[in-house]
């Protein structure tokens, strides 16, 4: 019995800690992630941080990731940037589905998309938030065959992102 209790103490203690939430919080947002990604803050291709999984064999050629990038832009409604977007993102990727979000008081545009970069065919969640003239742009990429593997987790993040 005492065995028993061992072992189902020791698996509830391993189940706690692969679920725990790390928090980021910055001035102008907070977002949650769980600690089997890597955060990085290097700053690379303009992102304020990048969100990686661990490269699953010596050949894979793509990490998937989540991001988050800001730029300014001029004033415009939350409703013709969504519309001029969805455009763009036409024009380049086969869009599956494109839906606006109420989260936590704030519109948000989310995009599911496709495309292909490099000879790899790559699957994108994107959520746009507008506010005091930035745009937020949380991006989850991911290899098309990987998509369903790492959605349940990166979606929990991204709907985690609230703007202050």
């Amino acid at each position: 019995m005492r065995k028993y209790l061992f072992y189902s103490f020791l698996y509830i203690s391993i189940s706690c800690a692969q679920d725990k939430s790390i928090e980021i919080t910055r001035d102008d947002f907070i977002l949650h992630y769980p600690s089997d990604l890597v955060l990085d803050e290097s700053g690379q291709e303009g992102a304020i941080f990048i969100l990686k999984t661990e490269q699953e064999e010596e050949n894979d050629s793509f990490i998937e990731n989540l991001n988050l990038v800001t730029k300014e832009i001029e004033n415009i409604s939350f409703d013709d940037f969504a519309a001029k977007t969805e455009k763009e993102i036409g024009d380049i990727a086969k869009i599956e589905k494109s839906e606006i979000l109420n989260i936590d008081g704030n519109d948000c545009l989310r995009l599911n998309f496709e495309l292909s970069q490099n000879g790899i065919l790559l699957k994108f969640i994107q959520h746009y938030y507008i506010q005091k003239g930035k745009v937020y742009i949380l991006t989850f990429s991911s290899e098309k065959d990987a998509y369903d593997k790492y959605y349940d987790s990166m979606n929990k993040v991204l709907m985690s992102f609230r703007l202050k």
